[in-house]
């Protein structure tokens, strides 16, 4: 906050620093005289106080992993107090909001150096819109365009003799705005990932010409890194690192947008290259926005170091007003609660060993990283080193499993830094809405890891409400989070009370069982089994639930009962219409195995003797064979058939979705798939007697006879364990689940 006059003048000893009056589209700037010996006294007054570290760390503090934030933020804010004292009321309304000391003087610094000069009038008729506290750079106009016409296409050739001519012709092209958004030249080569043309520029350019923004306040260094070229990154970083601090009009720094790029390697290398106290909250909001970004794009080695280097992030709010833990919250395939493998893809992945780095990578460390294409972690793989046998598992096509545990593991370590940070602060402290946010977000997410950390971190949690006053057994029961709803009856604290609360809308845990999220309800096959899962869900509720909730009514009006019949009435008549269809497809599969079953019985291979009527071939094995295998495939046939009329005469009521319907189903769709087994094998045992042995012809035509069975198996099958799984697996809910709150 800036000083007072009569506070001004209590510290005669800080040099003073006054205004000019010359008119300029920004407030009045200091004037280039005035500056010029304000500017070396003051920092030798800050330096004999030790403060000077807060605006310039030392190439020692620089190269530290982690810096003593304390220390920092006390250094900090007196170098602040101390340059605002020198400022009039003038220069205060110009720098106001500003909270970083280096941030202080680089502004004053840029006010000096001119950027904001240019006639008021012609600025306002090309761009009306000034936007005031920002430098403003010259415009692109027609007379421009002309003359710096044959640079910029020069450029686009990649010309560099061209470019080269035109240079020597026009001396101050290197600073000339050649494009409507007042790009320079070098603006427009790393933006078109020019890569040769920009290192040539790059050589012909000066440190301060580096440092020209356009008119979206852009310096070539942010358009390269949202280009993601690592090799024009590292030469303006080479020429001028203080490239890496310089924000854009809508305060991105250029780590930023290397991130928001998706550019891994790039950004990487500028949040190693940018100095580390530019991410602390007192400097505005870039050390939030970058871990939130970070998150967003899968780069977790940088928000991890960003969370170790400063933890007090994960209560400040990025430009989007939103704070780590919600962007965590809604990335449910980073953790392991997501996870769904098969059985041998989870076996290796829990054979995969990560340990994280305890401390952040110094910047040589993480440039040789990136050469070598590894990460800096520690990794075994079934007991080995992970060299060979992530060799091994790229060529399988598998490799994703062991990235896939790469980003759980990250996932959970910063998980831990923000609970661990979280269980120093007081409720007070946390932003008001914005933790509880993300505590519902990963609820309706599944994220049991979140929740678990959050609530260790501070049990205060687990009374939290929403926006509809729900508190987590509620919101459990409305995402239908079984895992989440176990978590929370598992413990003592807070339980009894959220199951006998309501919402802000009279509606108690029963009632919401009665309502269906159709985002959870897509994940199950068939509106039968979508009515059946609702059902056991509404059931297992009403078991816990006391005889007055099952009475009790909503603001509506309306019973849990009454409330379930309505909402899913819909999908009760969908239930019936796939169960009739699903019967039907099958009543007519089955019906003509019947018939070619019982005509087989009759008609047997080889046919009969004339003078006793047996067949031919009763002694036989194969005819052995072939009779059961028809008798059987008969019997399972009928029995189908008789099931799926059932199904097709059944009421259809709510409660026979739960039990009864995918009862016969199961049966209906078993009996089927065996009567089609045995029909093919009774085929085969035919033709194995019509063709008296000849292995050359039988083998394949058996073989050509088991792709009917292996296509059920394939089609249909997943669907019978599906139902037989849904309908006789143990109970949504585990009441006994251990209190793992400790």
């Amino acid at each position: 906050m800036a000083l007072e006059s009569s506070q001004v003048r209590e510290t005669p000893n800080i040099p003073m620093l006054t205004m000019d009056p010359s008119p300029i589209v920004t407030p009045e700037t200091p004037t280039r005289i005035r500056y010029e010996n304000w500017s070396p006294q003051m920092k030798s007054y800050l330096s004999s106080r030790g403060l000077w570290d807060a605006i310039e760390p030392s190439s020692e503090q620089s190269q530290n992993t982690i810096v003593d934030y304390e220390t920092w933020r006390r250094k900090n804010a007196e170098a602040l107090t101390a340059i605002q004292a020198c400022c009039d009321d003038g220069i205060r309304s110009m720098i106001h909001g500003i909270t970083s000391a280096k941030m202080l003087w680089d502004t004053l610094a840029k006010f000096h150096q001119g950027y904001n000069v240019i006639d008021p009038a012609k600025l306002l008729k090309v761009f009306p819109r000034v936007v005031p506290g920002y430098p403003m750079m010259l415009w692109y106009y027609d007379n421009e365009r002309k003359r710096f016409g044959p640079l910029h296409q020069a450029i686009h050739q990649r010309d560099w003799d061209k470019i080269q001519d035109f240079l020597k012709r026009n001396k101050d092209a290197l600073t000339a705005r050649i494009t409507q958004y007042g790009s320079l030249p070098i603006h427009v080569a790393v933006a078109n990932g020019y890569e040769e043309i920009s290192e040539n520029l790059i050589r012909l350019m000066s440190k301060e010409q580096l440092v020209i923004q356009d008119t979206f306040g852009q310096t070539a260094l942010h358009l390269t890194a949202a280009c993601g070229s690592s090799r024009i990154t590292k030469c303006l970083v080479q020429k001028n690192k203080e490239l890496v601090t310089i924000p854009d009009f809508r305060m991105r720094m250029p780590a930023l947008a290397a991130c928001i790029g998706s550019h891994k390697d790039t950004a990487l290398h500028l949040y190693h290259c940018t100095p580390p106290d530019v991410w602390f909250p007192e400097n505005g909001p870039h050390g939030s926005t970058l871990l939130n970004q970070s998150l967003t794009s899968g780069m977790f080695d940088i928000a991890l170091d960003v969370l170790r280097r400063c933890p007090r992030l994960i209560i400040t709010a990025n430009n989007w007003n939103t704070i780590p833990l919600r962007e965590l919250a809604s990335m449910p395939s980073s953790f392991p609660s997501s996870c769904r493998l098969i059985f041998w893809k989870q076996w290796i992945y829990s054979r995969i060993q990560i340990q994280l780095p305890i401390t952040s990578t110094s910047n040589d460390m993480a440039s040789q990283n990136n050469q070598n294409g590894q990460e800096d972690v520690a990794v075994q793989v079934f007991g080995q080193s992970h060299g060979l046998v992530l060799r091994i598992l790229k060529l399988l096509g598998i490799q994703e499993i062991y990235e896939m545990k790469l980003t759980h593991v990250y996932a959970l370590e910063i998980l831990r830094c923000l609970c661990r940070e979280i269980s120093t602060l007081d409720l007070e402290e946390l932003p008001q809405g914005l933790v509880g946010n993300a505590l519902f977000l990963a609820v309706k997410n599944g994220i049991t890891e979140f929740v678990i950390e959050m609530i260790k971190a501070n049990p205060d949690f687990v009374n939290e409400n929403d926006f509809f006053g729900r508190g987590i057994i509620l919101s459990a029961i409305a995402e239908r989070q079984e895992k989440i709803f176990n978590l929370i009856y598992g413990m003592n604290i807070g339980k009894r009370r959220q199951i006998y609360m309501a919402d802000n809308y009279g509606n108690s845990m029963l009632h919401w069982a009665a309502m269906s999220p159709p985002s959870r309800l897509d994940r199950i096959s068939g509106a039968a089994l979508q009515m059946q899962r609702e059902l056991q869900w509404f059931k297992e509720v009403e078991s816990i639930v006391t005889p007055g909730t099952k009475i009790h009514l909503n603001s509506n009006g309306e019973s849990a009962y009454q409330l379930f019949t309505r909402n899913h009435e819909q999908l009760r008549k969908e239930g019936e219409k796939w169960m009739k269809s699903t019967a039907t497809s099958c009543t007519v599969v089955g019906t003509l195995i019947i018939t070619i079953m019982f005509t087989a019985a009759f008609t047997v291979p080889g046919g009969n003797i004339q003078e006793t009527g047996f067949p031919i071939f009763l002694r036989e094995k194969s005819f052995l064979v072939f009779i059961i295998s028809d008798a059987i495939s008969l019997f399972a046939s009928s029995t189908s058939v008789l099931t799926f009329l059932g199904i097709l005469t059944s009421r259809y009521a709510e409660e026979d979705f739960l039990k009864s319907l995918p009862t016969k189903l199961i049966i209906g769709l078993f009996m089927l798939f065996f009567s089609i087994a045995t029909m093919m094998i009774a085929f085969c045992a035919s033709l194995i007697i019509i063709l008296d042995g000849r292995l050359s012809l039988v083998l394949p035509i058996i073989l050509l006879a088991s792709i009917p069975v292996t296509l059920f198996i394939f089609l249909q099958f997943p669907l019978l364990v599906e139902i037989f799984m849904s309908t006789y697996r143990p109970s949504i809910f585990d009441r006994k689940t251990k209190h793992w709150l400790s």
